[in-house]
């Protein structure tokens, strides 16, 4: 007897009040819902929970247990809504008597290991610590396929953005768009522990004065710096005032510099720094034109959320769907 009949007759003897509420509980064991005549396992849950599970663990290490254990409850949660989603979406695509030609499919399975896991034999190790087949696997990929394709047949189209919406939202937002006060800066590290004691102070004053004095920075980084920018003359790219990627005290002494300037020497704990700003911007708003890609953007996004919310609410309305 498959699980789904097994489902169906539990819950058929829990709606008569011939199961009490322990055997139901005991006798559920597995079945997270049921939707229509399908049921979403727990052990289907803890699959697809795996991948945000990962990615939000380490955001809790050290943190009291009870918020991971909230943390965790909640991301199975949104997983099992997601796939009660699913079930829905295939639902309509069977009703409709929609069909995918099987090569199409099958292809469409291959070019999603080629570019999640590059190899069958990657795939394989992937499945093993998910306790997972790849008949599983394929099937999952080519649902989600389904899926996509009925949510862009279905809302996609109905996306419509009018030019004054977007103005009004940019107008009532304008601080989202804001240009940050920025640097483009190139650096030398100058690592105390492989010189002898001062050197590093007496080096980085040096190189400042070679640099104000029209020696070519990029060249003295590659030439002295003792990090792994230097083979790129110490480009680090453009740096803000919240970019933590630097320590603030570099920050604050980019920040202070002028196009074409070089900073006095940072000494800090483990190193001195040499610094020069290549280009720096000021800190402004953009204008509408500036930013209408990313206030489309924006829009579109909350008009496609609001759009699928609606459409799986009407298939809900007409659906049977019970938790466990």
């Amino acid at each position: 007897m498959s699980l789904r009949t097994v489902a169906i007759g539990l819950l058929g003897l829990a709606c008569l009040g011939l199961l009490d509420v322990h055997a139901q509980r005991g006798l559920m064991n597995g079945v997270a819902a049921l939707v229509n005549d399908k049921v979403i396992t727990a052990d289907e849950v803890e699959v697809m929970a795996l991948t945000p599970l990962r990615a939000a663990y380490k955001q809790y290490l050290g943190r009291p247990r009870q918020e991971w254990e909230q943390k965790e409850l909640t991301i199975k949660r949104d997983v099992l809504e997601e796939l009660i989603d699913r079930q829905l979406i295939l639902a309509e695509f069977n009703t409709k008597g929609f069909r995918l030609p099987e090569s199409m499919l099958e292809e469409v399975v291959n070019a999603e290991i080629k570019s999640r896991f590059g190899t069958r034999l990657a795939l394989t190790k992937e499945l093993q610590t998910r306790s997972q087949s790849f008949e599983d696997f394929s099937r999952q990929v080519k649902e989600d396929y389904i899926v996509g394709l009925m949510r862009s047949r279905n809302v996609n189209g109905q996306v419509l953005l009018s030019p004054k919406k977007i103005e009004a939202y940019f107008n009532a937002n304008s601080a989202k768009f804001q240009v940050p006060e920025k640097v483009k800066l190139r650096m030398i590290v100058l690592d105390k522990s492989k010189r002898p004691a001062g050197e590093a102070v007496k080096l980085a004053s040096e190189l400042v004065a070679k640099a104000r004095n029209g020696g070519d920075f990029a060249e003295l980084a590659n030439s002295f710096s003792d990090d792994a920018a230097r083979t790129k003359g110490g480009d680090r790219g453009w740096i803000e005032e919240k970019d933590t990627a630097l320590r603030k005290e570099l920050r604050e002494a980019a920040l202070k510099l002028s196009a074409g300037q070089v900073a006095e020497p940072v000494d800090l704990d483990a190193a001195v720094f040499v610094l020069k700003v290549d280009e720096h911007t000021q800190a402004g708003g953009r204008s509408l034109n500036e930013a209408r890609n990313e206030v489309e953007a924006i829009l579109r996004n909350k008009e496609f959320e609001r759009l699928v919310t609606a459409w799986m609410k009407r298939l809900r309305e007409k659906a049977f769907v019970r938790y466990f």
